[in-house]
């Protein structure tokens, strides 16, 4: 039985149903923290290909 989370170094295409997977494993409230932390420290978009939030 899986716990509904997802494994971010497993996820496959960044784009379709392996990133929807991604996205599903966190709540509105953990994205916006996630993309809070991503435009600090990656405002470029440098890791953009592994930011699946």
């Amino acid at each position: 039985m899986g716990t509904g989370g997802a494994l971010m170094n497993f996820a496959g295409a960044a784009e379709g149903a392996p990133a929807d997977r991604v996205l599903a494993a966190w709540g509105p409230q953990e994205r916006r923290r996630l993309s809070e932390i991503r435009d600090r420290f990656d405002p470029n978009r440098v890791f953009a290909a592994a930011a699946r939030w």
